[in-house]
């Protein structure tokens, strides 16, 4: 006859204090994580809350369904998707397309607290980039620019930021990426990721902004659509 376990009064004060330690995200899953240690245990906020497998879903997905979801993402109508997310695994999605290296969302964590959410990174002949995406009704402003900078300054001299705005950028944040050396960041908008998807190449793009921030000093004058085509 098997064992009953029963939980003790100490067992039961440990478990609601570690219920109460701060909610982690998973990299690709829509429900949190509690960290424990060194070990993180999936909780449901409801009984309705079920686990979705982003990275799953859109690598179902191949350049016409890529352009589909696009199309729903600029109307606001990507519905299955929480905010945010159908953008930035959109993105990850085209440069594994194209060939590269992708790491999905994931956290950074020390001593089990969250210190960054990083929406992910490229990886592709040499270049090693994180990806920040901005899905809003408003332009990207320097907050976004400046909070990217910061991520890069934790990270081996070299690395690249690439920040994807469906909006675009502000003036004054296109101004900030071009003065941010030794940092680099690369500013996507809407038109250029349209333009790629058409192009099914993310990856040619990728290489022809940072030979422009090399050789120039900046991307702000520079046009996706005559510098790459296939």
């Amino acid at each position: 006859m098997a064992q009953v376990r029963t939980l003790s009064r100490r067992r039961a004060d440990a478990f609601w204090t570690n219920v109460t330690t701060p909610l982690v995200l998973s990299p690709s899953f829509n429900y949190p994580w509690i960290a424990h240690g060194e070990h993180a245990t999936p909780v449901s906020l409801t009984n309705e809350a079920m686990p979705v497998d982003y990275v799953d879903h859109i690598r179902r997905l191949d350049w016409p369904g890529l352009r589909e979801l696009w199309s729903r993402i600029e109307r606001g109508t990507a519905a299955g998707w929480p905010a945010g997310k159908a953008l930035e695994h959109l993105v990850l999605r085209a440069f594994e397309l194209s060939g590269a290296t992708v790491q999905w969302p994931y956290g950074v964590f020390i001593d089990g607290a969250i210190l960054e959410q990083i929406d992910g990174a490229v990886h592709l002949n040499g270049l090693s980039c994180i990806v920040e995406c901005k899905d809003t009704a408003g332009q990207t402003n320097t907050d976004a620019i400046a909070k990217l900078r910061n991520q890069l300054l934790r990270r081996p001299a070299g690395t690249i930021g690439l920040m994807f705005s469906r909006t675009g950028f502000t003036h004054s944040a296109m101004v900030l990426a071009d003065f941010l050396a030794p940092q680099c960041v690369l500013p996507w908008d809407g038109e250029e990721i349209a333009y790629m998807l058409d192009q099914e190449d993310f990856t040619l793009a990728l290489v022809a902004k940072y030979r422009r921030s090399i050789e120039h000093g900046s991307t702000r004058d520079f046009d996706i659509r005559q510098e790459v085509s296939l």
